[in-house]
Formats: C-alpha cells, sequence, structure tokens
C-alpha cells in the first residue's frame, strides 16, 4: 500500500517561523478533535456540499486530483481520499501536516502533503498550473489575502471552493478579549462582500451561500482551561502555568460544578467559482 507524504517546500523561516511554531503548537489538539462526533459530522457536511453543487467528477478516482490549503491535520483531505479522490493538502504548520500524515497512516489512507506558506511563488515553484480538480480552503486566515485567492483560482482547472466565517459569536472568546486583548494581524471574520465581488472578477459560475451554525458547548474545566489557551497564547506574556491560573480564574462566571458552558454562533459564507 503507498504511504501518505510529506514534503517540505522552499520558504523563509524567519519570516513564517513565529506563526509556524503558534499553529503548529495547536495540532496535538486538533488531532484529538478529529475524532469528535462533531468534527466527523462537519466533514460529512462538506462532502454533501460538493456532491449537491457538482463540484467533483463522479465516480471518483485516483486521477482526479483535490488540493487543500491550510490542511490542518487534514480531516476534510482524508474525507476526499476515502471517496477515492487523489487529495492533497498544504500547511505552515509543520505539526499540523505531520499530525494529518499520523491520522492518515491510523486510519490507512492516502494522502499527498506539503509544508509551507499558501502564495502565488510557491504555485509557481510547484508548477501548479490548473493542476487540480478542485482547490478549496476551509477557515484558513490567510486566505481572505486577495492575492492568495488569485493563486488559488490558477491552481485550480476545475472548480474553487472558499468556507469564511462572516461573523462570530463566541460567547466566552468576546468575554476574554477583553481580559487578553488579542492583537491579530489576520482577522478571522471575512469582509464577504468584498470576498464575493473580487472572486466575480477572477472567477465564473460564482455561487455564495449562508449558513448559520449554532451550538452550546459542556467541558469540564481542565479542558475548557486547555481549550482557550489555544485561542489567547499568541497574546498572554508568561508561563504555561501562568496562563491556565489565569484562565481558570477568568472561566469562573461561566463555571458551575466544575462544568463550563459555551454558547457560539457562527455564519458561514460557502464560496464556489470556476476559473475563467
Amino acid at each position: 500500500m503507498k504511504e501518505t507524504t510529506i514534503t517540505e517546500l522552499s520558504y523563509s523561516k524567519k519570516e513564517w517561523g513565529q506563526e509556524q511554531q503558534s499553529w503548529s503548537t495547536r495540532s496535538e489538539f486538533f488531532v484529538t478533535l478529529h475524532d469528535r462526533e462533531d468534527r466527523k459530522q462537519q466533514v460529512v457536511n462538506f462532502l454533501a456540499f460538493i456532491n449537491e453543487h457538482n463540484l467533483l467528477p463522479v465516480p471518483a478516482n485516483e486521477s482526479i486530483r483535490t488540493l487543500d490549503i491550510g490542511c490542518g491535520v487534514g480531516d476534510y483531505a482524508l474525507g476526499l481520499s476515502q471517496e477515492g479522490y487523489h487529495a492533497h493538502g498544504i500547511d505552515l504548520a509543520t505539526g499540523m501536516v505531520q499530525g494529518a500524515k499520523q491520522i492518515a497512516d491510523k486510519e490507512q489512507t492516502l494522502l499527498t502533503l506539503f509544508i509551507g506558506p499558501w502564495s502565488e511563488e510557491l504555485r509557481q515553484s510547484q508548477n501548479w498550473d490548473h493542476a487540480f480538480d478542485l482547490v478549496y480552503s476551509i477557515f484558513c486566515p490567510v486566505m481572505l489575502d486577495f492575492d492568495n485567492l488569485a493563486a488559488m483560482t490558477k491552481a485550480s482547472k476545475g472548480k474553487c471552493l472558499l468556507l469564511a466565517f462572516a461573523d462570530r459569536k463566541d460567547t466566552i472568546v468576546e468575554y476574554l478579549r477583553t481580559i487578553f486583548v488579542p492583537k491579530q494581524d489576520l482577522p478571522m471574520d471575512a469582509n464577504t462582500d468584498a470576498i464575493i465581488d473580487y472572486i466575480k472578477t477572477i472567477g465564473q459560475n460564482v455561487e455564495a451561500t449562508y449558513q448559520v451554525a449554532t451550538e452550546r458547548e459542556s467541558l469540564d474545566i481542565d479542558k475548557a482551561v486547555e481549550y482557550f489557551a489555544l485561542r489567547v497564547m499568541d497574546d498572554f506574556d508568561g508561563t504555561k502555568e501562568e496562563l491556565y491560573a489565569k484562565l481558570k480564574e477568568a472561566l469562573a462566571p461561566f463555571t458551575k460544578e466544575s462544568i463550563v458552558t459555551n454558547e457560539t454562533e457562527d455564519t458561514i459564507l460557502w464560496l464556489s467559482w470556476e476559473p475563467k
């Protein structure tokens, strides 16, 4: 049986090292997230959307190639591979890509993985000119950049798909921001109207759909501290122990009998198009 491969591409470690380390630190959590039922359902919904909107040729076979930009630990690429497509994934974080291989090997599923930051220069270096039947990206902040969307479009010979948060309402995260004062270089919430307008200049058969997803989640206090630490760790100067202690104190208003309850409401843009 063929094995999942990882290729590290050429890029500036000095320019990208801090962000790479930041996301790699989160990779262990995302590996454990892979087996959660809600995560599995997200992949099911993704595959259903692709089928309903005819974003890939059927039946699946290994000559039909897909590329996941910002693939993380590969949940969606794994879903496509298990359907029979030749699934590729690229992510800046070494830990994420290694996590994807770990899961793929465990599930005996083939992926072709790359480590590197998405850009037009990287696309050209790999000769990814109309190279994939479907190029997609799911909640990847760098894909809110128009140049990266253009590079994404050039890599496709069939369809493109972007999922982005148009709006996020997270009770606890919004509260924690008042304490930790996050300073993000790249927003997680997209100006979706501007993105759609731009895609119409470089693509055709553009389809935009908005979905609202609500969730009420309960975690024991230790798991909650571990999870929310991932959301604020880049903005905290101190040790891990100090961060956990401050978070446990901050989560007290949301904690009852050692259980933390959080409510979220996400408005998600599903945007598909074809290259002109």
